[in-house]
């Protein structure tokens, strides 16, 4: 049996505060139409959607971590079988709880006749025609499909897929030498710039719509490259100095703050992964802490379930109203004071906590064990699974 590799807790620790950013960045989105920090005072908020580009290239680095070399030790139909039921068992259940979640909101909506106080665009998230789309973690890829549902499900979609070509990639990447490496960095970082083109946007990432199963490839591979410079690093203790990781978390902040090119920011998340998982000193320290590592294990359940929360708040208000008025689609009402704005805010944070604590523990967990128990699937003889 080959050594264990080292937890990666710090990585654990970032993925649940990249999570609940998301979760605070759709909050204000969705429920305060942009005002929970206007972009005239800070961008962060703002800027928020890019923690989505930070999970692909985290996922990208941790499944070359756990299962790159296996691949390439191990390139066979039982090995690609274990591979992909664990990955299945990993994303699909909660998967399908929170589907079957909006469903349930879409039928409440129907049968109480409040379906007309939602505004068009919201009417279109439940629209039944998309939901074999869900079902086969096909929404990524079908017009019509994106905005449908749980809406942030798209980027599951996207990374499952990218989990059918990963056993490919881990087997080229193990053959080629760092320079070419360097080069097809070069390539990807110019592929999210095409993807920012392509989909019209001449300033940002946020694309979902004609371009986000490639922002998920493209990232993926940023963080399979990422772990060849780890590996090639690993003895250079320079970088266990948290000092280095304090300074790019930083520069990172900074860069959402003041509104800088996506692409900058994007450049930093690969440096921030690499220094974190190199650090041992007092910030690995801070984020092997409780807290930390609780939002970490659950980031996948805040992720999955902080909107269909929402739309549960939303739905709930339109079937029990007394008021007849229409067009609804957020609270902005709520951004009127900015103290009540962020009270909000936080006092949905930690429900979405509470929530994703029972999903986590109920549904995630134990469904996860057991289609990993029934089909014998897991991560490879002697390794660690790390944030994933």
């Amino acid at each position: 049996m080959q050594s264990k590799s080292p937890y990666l807790s710090s990585l654990t620790a970032m993925r649940g505060i990249a999570a609940l950013m998301v979760v605070v960045y759709h909050f204000s989105k969705i429920v305060l139409d942009d005002e929970l920090l206007p972009r005239t005072q800070s961008s962060f908020v703002q800027k928020s959607y890019l923690m989505v580009d930070f999970f692909f290239i985290l996922s990208g680095f941790i499944m070359a971590y756990v299962y790159g070399t296996w691949f390439v030790k191990k390139c066979n139909a039982h090995a690609f079988r274990q591979f992909f039921v664990a990955r299945f068992a990993r994303l699909y259940p909660l998967h399908l709880f929170t589907l079957g979640w909006c469903v349930l909101l879409k039928i409440l909506l129907q049968v109480s006749g409040a379906m007309p106080g939602l505004a068009p665009k919201l009417q279109e998230m439940y629209n039944f025609k998309a939901l074999p789309a869900h079902l086969l973690l096909l929404n990524a890829f079908i017009p019509g499909a994106w905005f449908t549902f749980n809406v942030p499900s798209w980027s599951v979609s996207a990374e499952w897929y990218t989990y059918l070509v990963f056993p490919l990639l881990a087997w080229l990447a193990a053959r080629q030498g760092m320079l070419l490496k360097i080069v097809l960095v070069v390539l990807l970082y110019t592929a999210y710039w095409g993807i920012i083109q392509y989909a019209g946007h001449n300033y940002d990432l946020n694309v979902t719509a004609y371009g986000g199963v490639m922002r998920c490839l493209v990232g993926f591979c940023v963080g399979m490259i990422t772990f060849a410079g780890y590996t090639a690093l690993r003895q250079w203790n320079g970088m266990k100095r948290s000092v280095w990781l304090m300074l790019a978390g930083a520069i990172t902040l900074w860069g959402m703050h003041a509104g800088v090119s996506d692409m900058f920011i994007v450049a930093m998340f690969p440096v921030l992964i690499f220094l974190a998982a190199r650090n041992t000193g007092a910030m690995a320290r801070l984020l092997n802490r409780r807290f930390f590592q609780m939002i970490g294990e659950q980031s996948y359940s805040i992720y999955m379930i902080h909107v269909p929360l929402m739309s549960s708040f939303l739905v709930g208000w339109l079937v029990f109203r007394t008021e007849k008025s229409v067009g609804v689609d957020n609270a902005s009402a709520l951004a009127l004071s900015p103290a009540i704005a962020w009270s909000a805010c936080l006092a949905y944070a930690l429900l979405v906590l509470v929530l994703s604590t029972l999903t986590f523990r109920y549904i995630e967990k134990p469904m996860r064990h057991w289609l990993n128990s029934r089909f014998r699937a897991g991560a490879p003889a002697g390794q660690v699974v790390v944030a994933g």
